[in-house]
Formats: structure tokens, C-alpha cells, sequence
């Protein structure tokens, strides 16, 4: 039984790393059973609901190793002397956007519980109180490696201290403003960005009359002298608080002046190089997709189209 153990974990090991964030099943399709003795008359039926795999593969060692890396092999990691910070990390090329921006949503789920006294939290709990499945943040966590014990939940301030290590929450971040009108003084005086981790340090606007004001305790700076203010601040995120026909000008700027992360209020798309990323905020946008659901007439068109 050991050889048969030993050349299914080789075998499995091999196929299944390439393809573990495709799921178990997309892993499963992929190996020829007629190269594992032990399963060599084994077949794998793909249908429309994905790979099934007959009863053989139930009872050995075959689908916990699948099971693993499917996992992310965190198992695999822990077996190799990993240390926590590396598993911890993770190679953010593959790692969804759509993941990346749940991770606040957990971290700030998390603070609530820990400031009602929770010291232990299962997915579940999680799940509800965000309204996401407990599967899906399994799923996500993941990604960055081997969190909570099955059976007994997340330590709910490891589990803070890790997101916030993940997130890069665990220093603090620089941040500039790019328009200095109603919008731009309002971001400047938030107190919000502060307590984790975001300080405004500098605020730029191409307008004259603006130029040499005071914002929020800030002088604010002429646009194109950005690269050498932001410099002497050591910035790091910028946020754009323009007219929509100033944007790209002002973003293309941002790019030139090596600012990697932007976070764009205007209303209107950027255009930027791979490497750097642009969040867009558009709060019209929000709203017109609420009223799809408060138009009656949307749900009359949907079933005129049935």
C-alpha cells in the first residue's frame, strides 16, 4: 500500500499544482489515470456540472491530495517549514481583484466583532453578517495561505493582524489630493483615512485662485510641480478629485511622477499603463444602477422577455 501512496502523491502532486485554482474537478480531468498503476483502469466522465471520478478514487489518498491543492496547499507549505509571513504572502498576480477587494469587507467585519468582545469566529458567522457564503470566504482566504483550524474557527485578532499584513495595513501610506474644490476639501478634512493608516500629506490644484490656499491645514500646491512635492512627501496614493475632462491629463501626470495606486473620484474612466492601479468612485453610477430595482418597469420588461 506505501508505493501505491507514494506514486499517487508524486503523480497527483505534478498534475494538480498548474491547475488548483481552476477547482479539484478542472485538476481531476487533467491526469491520465493509465500512468497510476493502482487506478489504471480507472475512467473520468466530464459532463456539463464538471469532472466526476468513479468510486476507486474515493477511498484512497487520490482525492485528499486534490483536496489540498485545491486548497492552495497550504498543507503542502506547512510540511515544508514555512513561516507564517510566508505563508501569509502571495504571489498577487493571481490572486482575483474581486478577492483582493473583499479583504477590507472581512477586516472590517472583524473589527465590529472584536470590539463587541468576539474572541473566535467561524465562517459562517462571517458569511452572515456580510451576506457572502461561508464557502466563498474560505475560498478567498485561501489565496493567501492557511487560516483557522476546521472545526474551530479564526482567532479573530490573528486573523486582523494577518489581513492588515496582507493588505499592507501594517504601515503607513502617504496620500496626495489632486483638486482642491468642494469634493477635494471634503477628502482632505476626512477623519476617517488616518486611524488606518492613510495620511494626507500634500494637495495639488491648477487653478491660480487656488494655488497658495489653505485646505484642511494643507497649502495647496501647483499641479505641475507634483512630482517634486510628492517627492519630498514620500507619497504613495493619490487621490483625483477633478472635472471629467481633466482627468486622463491629470492621472497621465500621476503615472509620470512613478504614483502606482490611484484612487479616482472623477467621472471618467483613466487609461493607465499595467502596473499601475486605478480604483474609479463614481457615486452616479451607483445610484443609476439602484434605480433598476425601484423602476417597476424592469421587472415587467424581464418578463416579457421569458
Amino acid at each position: 500500500m506505501r508505493p501505491v501512496r507514494s506514486a499517487l502523491s508524486r503523480r497527483v502532486r505534478g498534475v494538480l499544482s498548474p491547475y488548483r485554482e481552476r477547482g479539484i474537478w478542472a485538476a481531476l480531468a487533467r491526469l491520465n489515470w493509465g500512468e497510476v498503476p493502482a487506478f489504471s483502469g480507472m475512467t473520468v466522465r466530464v459532463g456539463n456540472d464538471g469532472a466526476r471520478c468513479g468510486p476507486v478514487v474515493g477511498r484512497g489518498a487520490l482525492l485528499l491530495w486534490a483536496k489540498r491543492f485545491a486548497r492552495g496547499s497550504a498543507d503542502v507549505q506547512r510540511e515544508r517549514g514555512m513561516s507564517k509571513g510566508e505563508r501569509g504572502m502571495s504571489n498577487d498576480a493571481a490572486v482575483p481583484s474581486v478577492v483582493v477587494e473583499r479583504l477590507p469587507q472581512y477586516l472590517r467585519a472583524l473589527a465590529h466583532l472584536s470590539e463587541a468582545g468576539l474572541e473566535v469566529v467561524s465562517s459562517q458567522q462571517l458569511g452572515e453578517l456580510l451576506r457572502i457564503t461561508p464557502a466563498q470566504i474560505r475560498k478567498d482566504l485561501s489565496y493567501f495561505g492557511r487560516f483557522g483550524k476546521q472545526g474551530r474557527g479564526y482567532g479573530v485578532q490573528r486573523l486582523i493582524r494577518q489581513l492588515r499584513g496582507i493588505l499592507g495595513l501594517d504601515k503607513t501610506w502617504n496620500v496626495a489630493v489632486v483638486g482642491v474644490g468642494r469634493l477635494g476639501r471634503s477628502i482632505i478634512s476626512y477623519p476617517g483615512f488616518a486611524p488606518e493608516g492613510f495620511r494626507v500629506v500634500c494637495a495639488f490644484d491648477s487653478n491660480p485662485q487656488v494655488i497658495g490656499q489653505v485646505a484642511g491645514g494643507l497649502l495647496v500646491h501647483d499641479v505641475a510641480n507634483f512630482r517634486e512635492v510628492a517627492d519630498a512627501e514620500g507619497v504613495s496614493i493619490a487621490i483625483v478629485a477633478v472635472p471629467a475632462g481633466a482627468a486622463q491629463e491629470v492621472i497621465d501626470r500621476l503615472v509620470e511622477s512613478d504614483v502606482k495606486a490611484i484612487l479616482n473620484y472623477a467621472p471618467k474612466s483613466a487609461v493607465v499603463p499595467s502596473g499601475v492601479h486605478v480604483q474609479n468612485v463614481d457615486p452616479v453610477v451607483s445610484l443609476q444602477s439602484m434605480t433598476y430595482y425601484l423602476n417597476p418597469r424592469g421587472g415587467q420588461e424581464r418578463g416579457e422577455r421569458r
